[in-house]
């Protein structure tokens, strides 16, 4: 048998236990957090919260956590979807098994509450194959308690359906339709991935620049999965040169924010390519430097340059 201990949640908001030593950002400690924080809910590994918010929860600064909550989402021991604000810990159900069919229905009303989104169908499916491994008086309970969410095609699926279409898309800030162009950046090779690929492909080996470093891990914080490199050489290349164009590393990681959080529906089909941000960016620096004949659209990214 394993041995568990059982650790009491309010212990985060204790005053004797505030008053210790903070440790800082770690993964360590981050995953401690993960499993018996003030956020947790009912249901083990599923609750709602938005990365401001549990930094602020910890203790941490921003960039810290956001720097270690990355080693634990490249380990695969939290999901997270960010705009919808849901996160899932696949492994805690397993330390906190239900003790009975009457625990399961209690999960109704924070069942209800998370937010729809992509995850938590990807959660209840996990969530059902482990409970049926229980017996049939859990399952019925989980099935009744909590309803199955709106059938919906995952992110990775829906990409892949797309680019089975073999069309490359214009950025959309060329103000054209989407054509095939084969002079344009395709978006084929940085976003179809699927599963298996994420799983036999080090993520780690596709960083080139510390400038791509950078976008993959805004990509990361910014959309819940790893950015995958297409063309090493050329994404690499692109990256380097950002370094003359924009020596300010700060003012770099704004405008790939700024990118990242555009609601241009061709981007975030296609997966907000690194060499569209690319050409985002040219466009961006070419007009502060006063060329004329930049066209209109080319201040995405003038909130960034004060």
């Amino acid at each position: 048998m394993s041995r568990y201990r059982k650790i009491f949640i309010k212990m985060w908001g204790d005053g004797k236990f505030r008053n210790l030593t903070l440790s800082g950002p770690n993964g360590q400690t981050l995953w401690f957090f993960l499993l018996t924080g003030p956020q947790t809910t009912r249901i083990p590994g599923l609750f709602s919260s938005g990365e401001a918010g549990f930094a602020e929860t910890i203790g941490w600064p921003i960039e810290g956590f956001r720097k270690v909550f990355r080693e634990v989402l490249t380990q695969g021991m939290v999901r997270v979807d960010w705009k919808a604000r849901l996160v899932w810990v696949p492994k805690a159900i397993h330390y906190n098994r239900p003790e009975n069919p009457n625990v399961i229905k209690g999960w109704k009303d924070t069942w209800d509450e998370m937010p729809e989104c992509a995850l938590k169908l990807e959660a209840w499916r996990e969530l059902q194959s482990f409970i049926e491994g229980l017996g049939e008086g859990f399952l019925k309970a989980f099935e009744q308690s909590c309803l199955k969410p709106p059938g919906k095609t995952l992110p990775n699926q829906e990409q892949e359906q797309e680019q089975e279409q073999e069309q490359e898309f214009i950025p959309p800030s060329e103000g054209r339709t989407n054509s095939p162009n084969p002079k344009e950046p395709s978006a084929s090779a940085e976003v179809k991935q699927s599963e298996s690929s994420r799983t036999e492909t080090d993520p780690t080996k596709s960083r080139t620049h510390p400038r791509l470093e950078i976008f993959a891990d805004e990509y990361l914080m910014a959309k819940g999965q790893e950015y995958l490199v297409g063309n090493f050489k050329e994404e690499g290349g692109a990256a380097k040169r950002t370094e003359t164009k924009i020596p300010d590393e700060s003012l770099y990681r704004q405008a790939v924010r700024a990118y990242l959080a555009c609601t241009d529906k061709r981007l975030a089909e296609n997966g907000f390519p690194f060499m569209w941000f690319i050409r985002e960016l040219n466009r961006w620096v070419t007009k502060a430097q006063g060329d004329a004949h930049v066209r209109r659209d080319s201040g995405k990214y003038d909130s960034v340059c004060e």
